[in-house]
């Protein structure tokens, strides 16, 4: 996948503004699916740019509706941008071996139990979504992500469970789409407290290791009182 070059970003940047993408992940899948639809304006319509896309084998790529080749080498060509653009692609994600990013599949060797872990950073989200991935980008992120019955999911956003294994998050702005991170699995909660105005630190562990209660317990506290710390530091809370 080829990386972004600095003058292209600045070009994307000056092109592009008001992104936002909502994303849909089914990790009960195998191989785990997902589909994008992202909406942004152009600056300049009629120019051209491209997004980032590598999953494992991609479907269909849109853009306003119109049909677009499959990625060259981790880029999706959009010619003839309009004032308002929509783009939609979707196909199914590779799954990484070890703790590389991307998606990662763990089965607990103590209990059996299965776990997913969806990560973009440092510049790997374009193998979980198509999206413009570079920090001058900011974006809005609505994600839904679809588990297994029974599993807790962890990721950007407030979290509401439909009961059946479908999660939807509530939309982060200011999102940039390599700071996109989904945990799944059967995750208990040890430990939750106030991190200032709005901000609650939580603290899940593997349902295998309840010896890690204590720890994660006094690693969550402090956690928790650096963030009201800054809050009092700097004049404002942590998004």
């Amino acid at each position: 996948m080829l990386s972004v070059t600095e003058g292209e970003a600045r070009e994307r940047a000056e092109l592009l503004t008001d992104i936002g993408y909502d994303v849909f992940l089914d990790l009960a899948a195998t191989p785990a699916r997902s589909r994008t639809r992202a909406t942004f304006r152009c600056r300049r319509p009629g120019a051209e740019t491209f997004a980032q896309l590598a999953l494992a084998a991609t479907g269909e790529v849109r853009l306003n509706g119109q049909p677009l080749p499959p990625p060259d080498d981790g880029r999706v060509r959009l010619p003839g941008l309009a004032a308002e653009n929509v783009l939609v692609a979707d196909g199914t994600i590779a799954d990484v071996g070890g703790m590389d990013p991307g998606l990662i599949r763990f089965t607990d060797p103590a209990d059996g139990a299965g776990y997913v872990i969806a990560d973009g950073f440092p510049d790997e989200a374009a193998r979980l979504f198509c999206c413009f991935d570079q920090p001058s980008l900011p974006c809005a992120l609505t994600l839904t992500v679809q588990v297994p019955p029974g599993w807790h999911c962890l990721g950007n956003g407030e979290a509401h469970d439909d009961g059946d294994g479908a999660w939807h998050f509530g939309t982060v702005t200011g999102m940039r789409p390599y700071l996109l991170t989904v945990c799944a699995g059967p995750y208990q909660q040890v430990w939750a407290g106030s991190a200032g105005r709005g901000v609650v630190v939580r603290a899940w562990r593997r349902a295998s290791f309840p010896q890690w209660d204590e720890a994660l317990g006094q690693f969550a506290g402090t956690a928790a009182r650096a963030l009201r710390y800054y809050e009092r530091a700097l004049g404002t809370p942590c998004p």
